[in-house]
């Protein structure tokens, strides 16, 4: 290959070798120019982790900061729990030398109202620890409410719930009268209180 340079001998730009010998040829500009970007990336990576660590150390600064108002809080909340569960476990104490369970009354309660027959009315629910007593009316335009008041009565006793720690659910004398033109039934029904064990 013959090779024609006008320019003067002590002017020409000499071809220099590639770095990684004759049979590739890479200018060294062009490898400069790659290690140069190498470190500039190197040196954005080391920049963006310095970023990330000072990020990460304002979060657990603000979260410590955080941490330090919440615990006077913490504190008094765990001093509570711990005060509430040693009077639990003496409340328990006591339930169990004194046989102490306790009748559930809003669910006896609850019961009655929904065992109430359709035209049947409660005038009092009295409780006391021995007897448990209902009072009440029943109506009805279908002459029916003698039947009323008896499927009221067997509700209650079909139901197991209602029936814990009392005995002798008895539906007393039913009376009848009117009121103008309309029949009205009253009854009571009586039930023994049975000591919780």
């Amino acid at each position: 290959m013959i090779d024609i340079n006008l320019v003067p001998p002590h002017l020409q730009r000499k071809k220099g070798r590639g770095l990684l010998g004759k049979g590739i040829n890479i200018p060294r500009e062009v490898i400069i120019g790659l290690v140069g970007g190498f470190f500039v990336i190197l040196l954005l990576i080391s920049i963006l982790f310095q970023i990330t660590i000072f990020a990460q150390y304002a979060q657990r600064k603000r979260l410590k900061q955080e941490w330090e108002a919440i615990l006077p809080a913490k504190t008094r909340a765990d001093t509570v729990i711990n005060q509430l569960r040693t009077s639990q476990t003496k409340i328990k104490s006591v339930e169990d030398i004194t046989g102490g369970k306790k009748i559930k009354w809003a669910q006896k309660l609850n019961t009655i109202n929904d065992s109430l027959s359709r035209g049947v009315w409660l005038k009092s629910v009295v409780g006391n620890k021995q007897r448990l007593v209902i009072e009440g009316s029943a109506v009805s335009k279908g002459k029916d409410e003698m039947s009323n008041v008896h499927e009221f009565a067997a509700s209650l006793k079909k139901n197991k719930g209602f029936g814990e720690y009392l005995s002798d659910l008895e539906l007393g004398s039913i009376q009848r009268r009117a009121i103008k033109t309309v029949e009205v039934a009253d009854f009571s029904m009586t039930a023994n209180v049975q000591k919780a064990k």
